[in-house]
């Protein structure tokens, strides 16, 4: 019971998290697809700096969707778990070890 309320907490931020990180991909992938729209309204103009300047937009959109998608959707930082759990193991499998060291050396001493 005492998980559940450490745990439940988590989840739901987690799934906030994730939400709002589709929703901010969809803007990004709207703006992105608005501008190519323009860009290509605009390839058959001669003005260069407008579509240089689209061409910029694009590159900075494509860049912001990067870094929105490789945004953590969990309330910790990458690679908590793994030393959580690390933690919580170690002292598990040392007792596991110790137990079976001893049992293999009382069956020695018996012999």
């Amino acid at each position: 019971m005492e998980w559940s309320t450490f745990i439940w907490p988590l989840y739901g931020m987690h799934r906030r998290l994730v939400e709002d990180k589709g929703l901010a991909l969809r803007e990004v992938h709207q703006a992105i697809e608005a501008t190519f729209q323009r860009l290509q309204g605009s390839l058959g103009v001669v003005d260069l700096a407008a579509t240089d300047t689209l061409a910029k937009q694009i590159e900075s959109l494509l860049r912001q969707e990067e870094y929105v998608s490789r945004l953590p959707t969990w309330p910790w930082p990458p690679g908590t778990l793994a030393r959580l759990a690390s933690v919580a193991l170690l002292p598990l499998l040392l007792l596991i070890a110790q137990i079976l060291i001893e049992r293999l050396l009382a069956t020695q001493m018996l012999r």
